[in-house]
């Protein structure tokens, strides 16, 4: 799954800056001191963040683009939301997700999310 792919290498990005400004003394962020090995821990930032900053952001953009046409990101953002919600509550969630690609939402295309490269790739035909 491309978004908890990404997630993961971001929130090691941050654990990583929270390790070496805490060597040096410096202050820091308590949401990047979360270590992204420990899903249970990181999914309420996860889910606050998609809350409060990603979701609110793609449906002003759904809104100025008019028509709904970014219903379909509108609607995956949700589905990331629930399923980091899914797991702050303990719950388990398979890698493998369904992405509603935008074009497919419009019927101009249908896409396959391909994760063994190196980096992932949306097919669309």
């Amino acid at each position: 799954h491309i978004h908890k792919r990404r997630s993961l290498q971001i929130a090691e990005e941050f654990f990583n800056q929270f390790s070496e400004e805490t060597k040096l003394g410096l202050p820091t962020l308590p949401f990047m001191g979360k270590d992204p090995k420990s899903l249970g821990g990181l999914a309420p930032i996860q889910t606050g963040f998609i809350q409060f900053v990603a979701a609110p952001l793609w449906s002003a953009l759904n809104f100025a683009a008019g028509e709904d046409r970014l219903s379909a990101i509108n609607d995956n953002v949700e589905h990331n939301r629930s399923l980091w919600q899914k797991i702050a509550e303990g719950g388990v969630v398979e890698n493998e997700q369904p992405f509603k690609h935008p074009r497919e939402a419009e019927g101009e295309a249908s896409c396959t999310c391909v994760e063994g490269l190196d980096e992932p790739a949306v097919l669309v035909s």
